[in-house]
């Protein structure tokens, strides 16, 4: 009993942790971390994924609404052609690309590259983001969904 005693009384004057319970504590946190962190990295990559795709449909519905106003001002309001169809490509086609980055309002961070063809169809739409280096192309023709790449190629 009386070693009990001894053990219970050096028990209570000890305060804190030991060296050996610290280096355990920082090992099993160091290894949650080695698991989270990529975990984490990847939703955040995933995010800007989004992110991108989301600056990439402002820009292709920007687009749109210019392939459309250019569209409906080319036609007369009597008949419904085109007033002037050889003249409908290069010029008004290039201010509807033109209009896409005017139109969404973003910084100079990105780039957008809007095929329009001479019926005003919009075929190829092509979105960089310089500041996060990944760009989303979206094949209207085709009928594919946004893809996104890394790098601005």
């Amino acid at each position: 009993m009386k070693f009990l005693r001894k053990m219970y009384q050096k028990s209570k004057e000890q305060k804190g942790f030991t060296l050996v319970e610290m280096i355990v504590v920082l090992v099993i946190i160091a290894i949650l971390a080695a698991i989270t962190i990529p975990a984490l990295l990847k939703y955040i990559d995933k995010a800007r994924d989004k992110q991108v795709v989301i600056n990439a449909r402002t820009a292709y519905l920007a687009a749109e609404t210019a392939a459309s106003e250019a569209y409906a001002a080319s036609y007369t309001a009597t008949n419904f052609t085109f007033t002037n169809s050889s003249a409908a490509g290069s010029t008004d086609i290039s201010k509807v690309q033109a209009n896409a980055a005017d139109l969404t309002g973003l910084s100079s961070n990105y780039s957008c590259e809007v095929t329009v063809k001479t019926d005003w169809k919009i075929t190829n739409v092509v979105f960089k983001d310089k500041k996060a280096d990944k760009t989303a192309t979206l094949n209207v023709a085709s009928g594919s969904a946004w893809t996104v790449t890394k790098g601005s190629n």
